[in-house]
């Protein structure tokens, strides 16, 4: 059941980005893929500790937020970003090794 499902998903999907349902659910369509395999890449480099895959991916979350009008997140988004980049190596050295996590109650500082 779940297979016959996925076929027809797939189906669908493929009528909607050869632009059979009309341009704006192409558009749409297109654009919820791209975010999905944006989040999937980005959940796999935080679930693995590969920063970076992490920092390669965040200038494409960050350009996301900007276009979505949060220029809260896209400007601190970059200024994480730049201070993941130039961080000390030990501390990409570290994330790699299994500390790449976030809690709210402890504060790293860089």
């Amino acid at each position: 059941m779940f297979r016959e499902h996925m076929e027809q998903y797939e189906q669908f999907f493929t009528k909607v980005m050869q632009g059979v349902m009309g341009p704006a659910a192409q558009y749409w369509c297109g654009y919820v893929y791209m975010v999905n395999r944006l989040h999937k890449d980005l959940m796999r480099a935080v679930r693995t500790n590969a920063i970076g895959s992490y920092i390669a991916i965040l200038p494409t979350v960050i350009d996301i937020f900007f276009g979505l009008k949060r220029p809260n997140f896209a400007r601190w988004g970059e200024l994480y970003l730049e201070k993941l980049k130039t961080a000390d190596p030990q501390i990409c050295t570290l994330t790699g090794k299994g500390s790449f996590f976030y809690s709210a109650d402890i504060k790293i500082l860089f």
